[in-house]
C-alpha cells in the first residue's frame, strides 16, 4: 500500500471506469453510473473543475477518487462565497480483492494531500451516505469529524489546545504539578545530576530553587498550549518524574516531548506507560500531526523507551552537546499521527496503554 499512487485519468481509463461503476458494490454508492461517466468524460469542458484520478498499486489499478472546489461546483448540501476555501472528494475500490484492506483511507490521504498541497487552508468536506460506514471509517481515520448539525464530514486539521489534562493510565496518574511534589521531586529525580544531565537539565538541591521551579510551571497552566506533568506512582501517590510536550508548531502541527524518571523507578515501564499516554493526547485529543522526540548518545534507557513505542529514527546530530569535557551526539525520532493510527502500534507486540483524560 506504501506504493499506491494517484494518476490523472485519460481516456484509456474509461473502459475500466465503466466496468467498476457498473459494478454491484460500486453501484449500491454512487447509483447511477452513466452520470458520472458522463463527468468524466466531460473533464476537459463542462465538468474541468473537476479532478479525476485512477488509483494505482505497482501501476495496477485499483480505484477511483476525485476532488473539486465547492465554490465551482455549486450544490445543496453546503454553502460558500468564495473559492479555494471549500472543497470535497469521491473515491471508490473497483476491484474486490482490494476492498477491506485500508486503500480508501490510503486514497482519502492522498486527496487530501494534493487538495493541501495547492489550498493549505482549505476546509474540506465529504457527505458519503450514512450506511457506508467503511467511508464513514475511512474519513474517521483520516482525521475528518462528523458534524450532525450540518450532516457532512468535515476535516478539521487545526491544533485544538486544552491544556495539561489529567491523565490516569494502569499504573500512573499525569497531572499538573503542585507545590506539594516538592519533597518527592527533591527526593527521587530533580537533585540527582545524572538524572538531570540526560536531558540537559539543571539540578535542584533546595526547596527554594524547587518552589521557584513550580512557580513558572504552576502559573504557565492558565495558557491551553502549555503541557507538562508530573508523573504520580498510583499505588504510593510519589511523584516519580515528569512528562512535557514543547517546541510547539502550531502552523505545522509539530511538538516533541521530553520525560524524566528518577533511577529508582527505572526498568518498570513507567516511562513507557507515559510516553504512550502522552502520544495519545498528542495524536487524539490536540491533533499533531507529528511528534518528535530525542536522546543523547549513550541514554540507553530513553532508547529503550522510543523503540517500545514504536517511534521512526530520523537522524544524528552530531557532536551536539559538550558535556563533561567531551562532545555527545543527539539522536533523533518521530511518529506521524498515520503511523499512529496502524493496528501494529497497538499490536501485543509494541503494547497499549488506556488511557482516561479529564
Amino acid at each position: 500500500m506504501e506504493k499506491l499512487k494517484l494518476v490523472p485519468v485519460q481516456d484509456s481509463h474509461i473502459r475500466q471506469l465503466t466496468c467498476w461503476l457498473n459494478k454491484e458494490h460500486v453501484l449500491k454508492w454512487y447509483n447511477d453510473a452513466d452520470e458520472w461517466l458522463n463527468e468524466i468524460k466531460e473533464r476537459k469542458g463542462n465538468f474541468s473543475f473537476l479532478n479525476h484520478f485512477i488509483a494505482q498499486e505497482e501501476n495496477h489499478p485499483i480505484g477511483f477518487g476525485q476532488y473539486y472546489d465547492c465554490f465551482a461546483a455549486k450544490e445543496d448540501w453546503y454553502t460558500v462565497d468564495r473559492p479555494h476555501e471549500l472543497f470535497s472528494i469521491d473515491y471508490f475500490i473497483g476491484e474486490e480483492d482490494y476492498l477491506r484492506k485500508g486503500y480508501g483511507k490510503q486514497i482519502i490521504r492522498l486527496l487530501v494531500e494534493r487538495i493541501k498541497t495547492q489550498y493549505p487552508h482549505a476546509k474540506i468536506i465529504v457527505q458519503p451516505d450514512s450506511d457506508n460506514i467503511a467511508s464513514c471509517k475511512a474519513l474517521l481515520g483520516n482525521g475528518f469529524i462528523f458534524d450532525p448539525k450540518a450532516n457532512y464530514y468535515t476535516l478539521d486539521d487545526t491544533l485544538k489546545h486544552c491544556g495539561t489534562k489529567v491523565i490516569n493510565t494502569e499504573r500512573l496518574t499525569l497531572r499538573p504539578f503542585q507545590y506539594a511534589d516538592d519533597n518527592d521531586m527533591l527526593a527521587y529525580w530533580i537533585s540527582d545530576p545524572t538524572i538531570q544531565s540526560l536531558y540537559s537539565e539543571p539540578v535542584y538541591v533546595t526547596k527554594e530553587e524547587v518552589r521557584a521551579l513550580l512557580d513558572k510551571y504552576i502559573n504557565s497552566y492558565k495558557n491551553p498550549d502549555y503541557y507538562r506533568w508530573a508523573i504520580i506512582q498510583k499505588e504510593s501517590g510519589i511523584c516519580i518524574g515528569q512528562v512535557a510536550i514543547f517546541l510547539i508548531d502550531n502552523k505545522n502541527h509539530f511538538c516533541e516531548i521530553e520525560y524524566a524518571l528518577g533511577s529508582k523507578f527505572h526498568r518498570k515501564g513507567y516511562a513507557t506507560e507515559a510516553v504512550k499516554a502522552i502520544l495519545d493526547f498528542c495524536f487524539n485529543h490536540v491533533n499533531f500531526h507529528k511528534v518528535q522526540v530525542c536522546h543523547k548518545e549513550g541514554n540507553i534507557a530513553s532508547q529503550g523507551v522510543i523503540r517500545k513505542c514504536n517511534f521512526t529514527y530520523e537522524g544524528t546530530l552530531r557532536d551536539f552537546f559538550y558535556t563533561d569535557g567531551k562532545y555527545v551526539d543527539r539522536l533523533y525520532y518521530s511518529m506521524l499521527k498515520e503511523e499512529y493510527d496502524k493496528d501494529e502500534f497497538k499490536s501485543e507486540q509494541t503494547g497499549s496503554v488506556r488511557t482516561f483524560i479529564t
